[in-house]
């Protein structure tokens, strides 16, 4: 594939007039990764926040001989949960302990921001030393995490990077402050930062949504002509959350309302 087949290939369906919000000094390495992860987006402004992201899994073996990651089965699980009780959302994508992050995530004290901010930094400190602890292997293993929760009819998020890498700029946990904003993480997040504007004040939770899912159909199809590690590590069903600043929260599987 010669270069300027992949520059069109890059080129996404959503269109939006809204000019991209440069977090290039905090988010520098967000996208920087050695190892096959997942792709997620957070697109949000006052009212909305939603998370969307793809739902393939790999299961993956080391090649320590020829210094690469061998896919060896797959299978199908959402990276994007919710707690209805906390108000809260979150998506998860990187190294897969996301049973074990999701129990510390809904452990989270939500009622005292000044809380919640200590321990979602104690989180992200200890992703951190476990993936550090764990690694077998030539390449990084990170775990990114977008999380956001409805406190006092305000919408809050936070993302927190972690990595087998123990430089701090590889691990940092991120209150995102913005409106609005739209951030991805994952396998693409360093190419495909021009495939996603900032969305409007004025845009409603179809727009969002659709934004949203779009951007992670385009990755699916990106990945799939490209095959970044020479196998999918992006595909199935969509799945979506939509946070609304009162603490109503919606899911949705292929842009259809489907509880799960």
């Amino acid at each position: 594939m010669s270069a300027g087949d992949e520059t069109n290939i890059m080129k996404s369906s959503i269109n939006n007039p809204y000019p991209i919000t440069d977090y290039n000094n905090i988010f520098k390495y967000l996208g920087r990764t050695d190892n096959p992860v997942s792709q997620g987006i957070l697109i949000k402004n006052k009212k909305y926040s939603i998370l969307s992201s793809e739902s393939l899994m790999q299961k993956l073996k080391y090649d320590s001989i020829n210094d690469k990651w061998i896919s060896v089965d797959l299978f199908f699980h959402q990276k994007v949960f919710y707690d209805k009780a906390k108000k809260m959302i979150w998506c998860i994508t990187g190294f897969d302990i996301y049973d074990e992050i999701n129990i510390r995530i809904k452990n989270l004290t939500v009622n005292n921001l000044e809380r919640l901010e200590k321990e979602l930094k104690e989180l992200q400190k200890y992703i951190s030393r476990y993936l550090q602890e764990a690694q077998w292997c030539n390449d990084f293993l990170d775990v990114k995490i977008l999380l956001s929760l409805s406190i006092n009819n305000q919408i809050y998020n936070c993302l927190i990077t972690c990595s087998s890498n123990s430089d701090m700029k590889f691990n940092q946990t991120v209150f995102l402050y913005d409106f609005p904003l739209s951030l991805s993480i994952g396998s693409y997040a360093d190419q495909t930062k021009l495939m996603i504007d900032n969305p409007s004040e004025a845009d409603n939770k179809s727009i969002l949504l659709q934004r949203a899912e779009n951007y992670i159909s385009d990755i699916i199809q990106i990945d799939t002509q490209i095959l970044k590690f020479g196998f999918p590590v992006v595909g199935g069903d969509i799945y979506s959350i939509v946070l609304d600043k009162n603490g109503n929260i919606e899911t949705y599987i292929n842009g259809i309302n489907t509880n799960f």
